[in-house]
């Protein structure tokens, strides 16, 4: 008997062009979200990265200022930088004051000496500044290490911008703290102010903080210090009204407030006069007693 040849099929069955399209779209999803996240993740590492180096660059910098034995006396004596009349000597006002312009062209005080990391040879190439202000505590005549508080804005360079003094952002004779340091340098200026509430500034220079919707000197989050030593960090602004709000409750003591020292965000690399649009180059204010001889 002949035997038949069997009729199993072995054929299989392939994708049909839809299920291919849905899978590809599937994956292409999951991409897009997954190549999402590297931005994200490569921001919050810079960040925190920046936070550790500005961390270490305020160590570095409490740390030389206690060290180098600091006289400010001779530092302000007979020219000082205010935005109110002095007498000449260190001020009996206890109001914060800068360094005159002479000793930032010390060795003191040199641009070396005032950034970190030291490892970077040349100053203008380094990313952390420091500048220092002052402050007699004592309404009475006489210099006391214990009674001077001396302010320190911690400043971050940010990439793109430029900060040169005089600035073309800000009102013609805003006194600049550290007006002699390069223009890649973040500065630290003093403005002139009313406290309209008891949490609100208002600029005295018609619209110092600029117009339509984006702050081109003081956001939110930034810091600033008032001519009594007291550091706050904005909540609000509106520049219609040409005001900021702060986080706290200003103190009209012993002076009247009427100054706020800030560090300006500076001015677009590529376009000078122009605001940077980057942040506030302060990361910190410190405050120390009992560092000057």
């Amino acid at each position: 008997m002949k035997q038949q040849p069997s009729t199993t099929s072995t054929t299989t069955r392939g994708f049909t062009l839809l299920e291919v399209l849905m899978a590809m779209g599937v994956f292409a999803i999951g991409f897009v979200f997954i190549a999402a996240i590297f931005p994200v993740a490569a921001l919050l590492q810079k960040e925190a990265v920046d936070e550790v180096n500005a961390q270490q660059a305020s160590r570095n910098t409490l740390a030389l200022i206690a060290a180098m034995e600091a006289n400010y006396t001779a530092d302000l004596d007979g020219n000082l930088k205010t935005l109110v009349s002095g007498s000449g000597g260190f001020p009996q006002d206890q109001r914060v004051y800068a360094l005159k312009n002479a000793a930032y062209n010390s060795a003191q005080w040199s641009s070396y000496i005032r950034s970190y990391p030291t490892s970077i040879p040349t100053a203008t190439q380094r990313k952390f500044f420091w500048v220092p202000l002052v402050r007699d505590t004592n309404p009475d005549s006489g210099v006391n290490p214990n009674e001077i508080y001396t302010y320190v804005f911690i400043l971050q360079k940010r990439n793109g911008a430029i900060y040169p003094d005089p600035s073309t952002l800000l009102p013609s004779g805003t006194i600049c703290a550290n007006s002699n340091d390069d223009p890649s340098i973040p500065k630290v200026y003093a403005a002139k102010v009313l406290a309209v509430s008891n949490n609100t500034i208002k600029f005295k220079d018609t619209n110092f903080n600029g117009t339509g919707d984006t702050p081109t000197q003081l956001d939110v989050g930034d810091q600033f210090l008032d001519n009594n030593g007291i550091p706050y960090t904005i909540t609000d602004y509106d520049l219609s009204a040409n005001t900021i709000t702060i986080d706290g409750i200003l103190l009209p003591v012993p002076n009247a407030i009427d100054t706020i020292w800030f560090a300006s965000p500076g001015e677009d690399a590529d376009t000078p006069g122009y605001p940077s649009g980057k942040s506030s180059p302060t990361m910190d204010i410190k405050i120390l007693t009992g560092v000057i001889n």
